[in-house]
C-alpha cells in the first residue's frame, strides 16, 4: 500500500511540474553566424538583419523592451569608438530637442568579445519613462564594430543577462 501511495505521489508531482519544465525548455539560447559575425542570444529576442551600403546591422529586440544592435561597418575615416560616440551624442541631442530630460553623456566601458571596450552612455526620461542608451565601438579585422543598446531603466536587472549572453559570445572575423 505504501509503495502505491509513493508512486501516486510521484505521478502527481510529474503532472504538476511538467508544464513548468516544458516552459523552461522553450527559453534558451540560439546562435547567429553570418558575415564573419557570430554570437549567442536569448531566443525570446527577435532578430533582424539589414545590409545597406558598407554597413551590416543585426538588430535584437522585443523581450523586456531591449534594443541591441551590432553594426559592422567599412568606414575608413572613423574609429569604432568615434562612431559610438557620435551615435550617443546624436541620440542625446535628439532626445533633448524632443523635450526629453537627459543626463550628461559619460564615458563607460564594458567587456565585449572578451576585451574591455570603450563606450558612451546617458539616461533620458520621456513621458515619465526612463531609458538608458549606450553605444560601444571598436575596430576588428579592418572593420568598425558598433554596439548600441537601449532599454527601460526599470528593466535593468532583466535585460543585463540578455545583453551579456550576446556580448560575451560576440566574435567577428572578416
Amino acid at each position: 500500500m505504501r509503495s502505491k501511495i509513493i508512486m501516486l505521489f510521484a505521478i502527481l508531482c510529474l503532472l504538476l511540474f511538467m508544464p513548468a519544465l516544458s516552459a523552461n525548455a522553450e527559453e534558451g539560447v540560439k546562435q547567429y553566424s553570418k558575415h564573419g559575425l557570430s554570437f549567442n542570444y536569448d531566443n525570446r529576442l527577435k532578430i533582424k538583419e539589414t545590409n545597406e551600403k558598407d554597413t551590416i546591422t543585426i538588430t535584437l529586440e522585443g523581450h523586456e523592451d531591449l534594443l541591441l544592435m551590432i553594426q559592422i561597418m567599412d568606414i575608413p575615416f572613423l574609429s569604432g569608438e568615434d562612431y559610438a560616440e557620435s551615435l550617443v551624442k546624436g541620440m542625446h541631442d535628439g532626445m533633448a530637442s524632443s523635450g526629453a530630460q537627459a543626463t550628461n553623456v559619460q564615458k563607460t566601458s564594458r567587456e565585449i568579445a572578451k576585451k574591455k571596450r570603450k563606450g558612451y552612455i546617458f539616461d533620458y526620461t520621456l513621458s515619465g519613462l526612463a531609458f538608458r542608451y549606450a553605444a560601444y565601438g571598436y575596430n576588428s579585422s579592418g572593420k568598425k564594430i558598433a554596439v548600441p543598446i537601449q532599454y527601460p531603466v526599470k528593466n535593468e536587472e532583466k535585460v543585463q543577462p540578455l545583453i551579456e549572453t550576446v556580448l560575451k559570445s560576440l566574435k567577428y572575423e572578416d
